[in-house]
Formats: structure tokens, sequence, C-alpha cells
């Protein structure tokens, strides 16, 4: 963990470095360069410095720690969207400085669409976020629903690894494959018939464990029933939706 938080820290120095850089080489270069030092020029250099130093909370906001690494690929539009911005800011900003050398132009021509561009970044930005967030949530959401289905996967494959070589051997290797091919997705229309399976497949596995071999062969033939009822119930629900 104290490695992990020393990187972060490292990573977020090295960000600001290469910044703070691109900055110094922008500015040498534009103060070089013979362009007439007017009020156009400082207006398109202080918003060019601006969307340079937009990259660092942006970078740091998709990499900081607790992030997963699917939060953190989805996050990578981010950068992209900040990333044009300063394209775009910088292209226009060398413009503004060349055309206003050699032309008079008017200082809100030049504000004008600076602000414009920043706002639409910023608009960018969140809407980014916000769409990350939804399928991030909606993934969680997912994977709860499917929680269920995959807990008793693994619960019906331990019973056919464990009692492959039992009479009842046979009987829990079909029953794990049609766990195994039935679909995952639960939902609140499939409680009843869960719990159905639920109770069957707790009651298969106290019956495997005391070796009541009647008692378990009856079990699992209501797990597997059970399972058809809730899977075909799941079928009919798709169909009503859809």
């Amino acid at each position: 963990m104290r490695n992990a938080e020393l990187e972060r820290i490292l990573s977020s120095y090295r960000l600001k470095l290469i910044l703070v850089l691109v900055g110094i080489v922008y500015s040498i270069v534009v103060m070089a360069i013979p362009f007439s030092k007017g009020m156009v020029f400082w207006g398109s250099f202080l918003f060019t410095l601006v969307a340079i130093a937009l990259q660092y909370p942006v970078a740091a906001y998709i990499t900081k720690s607790g992030l997963s690494a699917k939060s953190r690929f989805y996050g990578f539009p981010l950068i992209q969207v900040a990333g044009l911005y300063l394209l775009v800011q910088f292209l226009f900003g060398v413009l503004c400085m060349a055309l206003a050398t050699f032309f008079p132009v008017p200082l809100w021509l030049v504000v004008v669409p600076d602000v414009v561009f920043l706002a639409a970044a910023l608009i960018g930005l969140i809407a980014v976020d916000t769409v990350r967030t939804e399928v991030e949530r909606q993934e969680f959401q997912q994977r709860n629903l499917q929680q269920k289905m995959t807990d008793w996967r693994m619960r019906s494959r331990v019973l056919a690894e464990r009692y492959y070589d039992t009479a009842m051997g046979g009987q829990l290797q079909q029953l794990a494959e049609q766990f195994r091919f039935s679909d995952p997705v639960s939902s609140s229309v499939l409680e009843q018939e869960e719990t159905r399976v639920e109770e069957a497949l707790s009651a298969l596995e106290s019956t495997m464990v005391e070796r009541k071999e009647e008692l378990a062969q009856q079990a699992c033939k209501e797990t597997l029933n059970a399972l058809i009822r809730r899977n075909e119930k799941c079928k009919e629900c798709k169909l009503n939706i859809s």
C-alpha cells in the first residue's frame, strides 16, 4: 500500500514537472518569435497557459488513488477532451498572435472565442465524467445481479467435483451443467423462484454431507426443477420486455 501511494505521489510530481516544462518551452518560443506584444498577444498567451494547466487536474483525477483499472480506462476520454482543448487553444492563440503582428485585431475577437473554448472544454469534461460514472454504476449493478448465479455455479461445481465418484456423481454433474448454462441476470421478478432454488440447493448440500442418498437424490431433482422453472420465468420476462 505504501509503495502504491509513493508511486502515485511520484507520478503526480512527474506530471507537474512535464506540464511546467511545456509551459516554459511555450513561453520561451512565443517570446522569442517577434510577435507584437500587445493585448491580443497577452490574452492568447494567458489562455494557452490556462489550457496547459488544465491538463494536470484532469490527469490527476483519473489516476488518483482508489480508482480501479477499469475506472481509469473509462477516464481516458477526459484526457482526450482536455488534450483537444489544449491543441485548439494553442493553434488559435498562435494564429491570433501572428495576425495581431500585421493587422489590428480587436481584443474581443480573441477573448470571446477563448472563453467559448474554455467553457466548451469544461462542459465536455463534465459530460464525459457523467457518462463514465453512469457506465460504472450500471456495471456495478449488473455484477450484483449476477452474483447470485455465480455463487450457485460455484457451489454446484464443488458438489460435482467432490462427489463425482459416487452414485450421485452423474446427477450432480448434470445439475452443475444446468447452472453453468443458466442466464446469470437476476431480478425482483425472479425472487420467488430463486428462493426455491436456494432452499433446494442448500438442502442438497446438507444431505450430501450427511450421506443420505435417497434424500440427496430428491433434493437434486428439486434443485434441478426449481432452476428450470427459474430459467423459464427469466425467459418470459425478457420476452415481455422486448
